[in-house]
């Protein structure tokens, strides 16, 4: 199924996000992944409106990769086009500030409350990308990167064309859920650490990296990394550590922890560089994961993958060292959230003298955490 729709005008949006919703309905996407799949629309219909001066198009089309399937979003016109510029090229990256739970695309929910802040970046354009129009929902181009699994743009034939995919989520998958917690070292506006999670279809992809000191110098740092595994974090987990170990020579370093979930195997790989701690904690008990020395983009030795059995209801937690290693949870949890471990984490273990982050995981089905008082 292909729809071709003209745009010229932002009234003609209106048609092509009814289209949209319609066909991403018949090919079987949850509630969220229909509203992403509209952002993405009303962002590029909005992109061709700005940038071409003349009657653009929008192509939506049904898709398949494989055992994968979804929607395809084709957008062309014939000006130079905000795509031409720094943000062309093929990219994927995470989607900001959708909300966590068991949807087709990716999510992460930022932690909030009186002494926290969520990343102030989170739906931060990339340098030199065009921001959004009146008529838009305000991510822009880069956003469209985030919400969608794949992103290509460039020229053809004279036109300037972006397509974006999105694969719907197999029902049979376990859903996987996140709350991401950021605090900044007292005194500081802008913290040194960074995060990254993306949800496919059977994978996900997260990771936390801690640049060398604290400031923007550091938060340019880590954002430094987290383009790099947003662009490339299909890629295993060490070859992914290697290519920010590229990129980040000649900075401050950083120390990075990277993790990818794979529910058809239901095996999680890690590898992590630095202070960056990891642990799995399910009713099989607790273990932590292996860290190498030394920091990414200075001085790192051989690396090698963890590989790890990981069941469903299983809980995975990744912090800085801003967070106190010295915490204790125990298996089953009494209906506790990601978000409810993430904030009891942070305030009780979070250390004002540094940057402080903790991610938390929970694969599939399954209780909360019972906290255990310290004796």
């Amino acid at each position: 199924m292909t729809c071709r729709l003209p745009i010229r005008w932002e009234s003609d949006l209106f048609n092509a996000r009814l289209c949209g919703r319609r066909m991403a309905d018949a090919a079987g996407f949850d509630e969220i992944g229909v509203a992403e799949i509209e952002i993405a629309i009303s962002e590029l219909g909005t992109n061709i409106v700005r940038h071409s001066g003349a009657e653009g198009a929008l192509i939506l089309r049904q898709c398949r990769d494989g055992q994968l399937h979804g929607l395809e979003i084709e957008a062309r016109d014939s000006g130079p086009g905000a795509a031409s510029g720094s943000a062309a090229g093929s990219a994927t990256g995470p989607a900001a500030g959708s909300a966590a739970g068991p949807g087709s695309g990716p999510s992460f929910r930022p932690g909030s409350g009186p002494g926290f802040s969520s990343r102030p970046d989170a739906a931060r354009p990339l340098a030199g990308a065009p921001r959004s129009g009146p008529g838009s929902l305000g991510i822009g181009l880069s956003g469209v990167r985030r919400l969608m699994d794949t992103f290509e743009s460039g020229r053809e034939g004279g036109e300037t064309v972006i397509r974006a995919r999105k694969w719907v989520r197999d029902s049979d998958a376990p859903p996987v859920r996140c709350s991401v917690f950021l605090r900044p070292r007292f005194g500081e506006t802008v913290s040194g650490d960074d995060f990254f999670i993306r949800k496919l279809p059977d994978v996900a992809v997260f990771g936390v990296v801690d640049a060398l000191g604290h400031g923007p110098r550091a938060g340019a740092v880590a954002r430094q990394a987290i383009r790099v595994i947003e662009d490339h974090h299909r890629l295993p987990p060490a070859e992914l550590m290697a290519l920010c170990h590229a990129e980040l020579r000649g900075t401050r370093g950083a120390a990075l922890a990277l993790a990818r979930l794979d529910s058809r195997s239901n095996t999680l790989e890690h590898v992590s560089v630095g202070n960056v701690s990891a642990r799995i904690i399910g009713p099989r008990g607790s273990r932590r994961l292996h860290r190498e020395n030394g920091a990414v983009g200075m001085l790192i030795g051989p690396l090698s993958t963890e590989r790890i059995a990981f069941h469903r209801g299983d809980w995975i937690i990744m912090h800085t060292d801003g967070v106190a290693d010295d915490f204790y949870l125990d298996y089953p949890p009494p209906d506790r959230c990601p978000r409810e471990i993430g904030d009891w984490i942070l305030s009780r273990h979070g250390m004002r003298h540094d940057d402080a982050t903790v991610m938390v995981i929970q694969a599939g089905d399954g209780p909360g955490f019972r906290r255990r008082r310290s004796s």
